[in-house]
């Protein structure tokens, strides 16, 4: 399962500097948002879990 996960993470780096997406930039903004639909974000998932 590890292999199909790295596949997709590579394709998906491709696309991103295809389209000149800066990833870590939209990462950074990402995190930086509230959750507005109630699901719970990445983050305050690992906080929960620790």
């Amino acid at each position: 399962m590890g292999k199909q996960f790295a596949d997709c993470l590579a394709y998906m780096i491709k696309f991103a500097n295809y389209f000149e997406i800066e990833l870590e930039e939209c990462y950074y903004k990402k995190m930086d948002q509230k959750p507005k639909n109630g699901t719970t974000d990445v983050n305050e998932t690992i906080e929960l879990n620790q």
